[in-house]
């Protein structure tokens, strides 16, 4: 039987109608069975030897994917002005995810807060 496997990172908005590409962690940096058809599969990859979200590979998500694309869509579809745009990122505590002084985008106005320990 095999043993590979893979983590996945989901975010939506609170009523669903703004999700964000999953960004998947495998153990391959750059899987041959996927090698043609990565862009049609809507996914953000990263290689990992353990296949785990690392504290690097979460901050840059949250970064590089995720403020970008909340910007995006927070001025073009409900049309709120750049300078207002604010987002609270609930996320549970887990020790791949980075400190919240690190986890803070868009001059503050896109932060992270935990959710308190064993909640889910």
């Amino acid at each position: 039987m095999a043993k590979d496997c893979v983590s996945i990172l989901v975010c939506a908005n609170a009523d669903g109608t703004h999700r964000l590409k999953p960004m998947v962690v495998g153990k391959a940096t750059k899987p041959q069975a996927l090698k043609n058809i990565m862009n049609a599969l809507s996914v953000i990859y990263k290689g990992n030897k353990a296949a785990w979200f690392t504290c690097n590979i979460f901050h840059t998500w949250f970064h590089t994917h995720n403020v970008p694309v909340i910007i995006k869509y927070q001025t073009e579809e409900p049309g709120i002005s750049r300078d207002n745009v604010k987002v609270i990122l609930l996320l549970h505590n887990a020790p791949a995810h980075s400190a919240l002084e690190e986890l803070v985008g868009h001059g503050g106005r896109i932060k992270v807060l935990y959710l308190p320990p064993n909640t889910i």
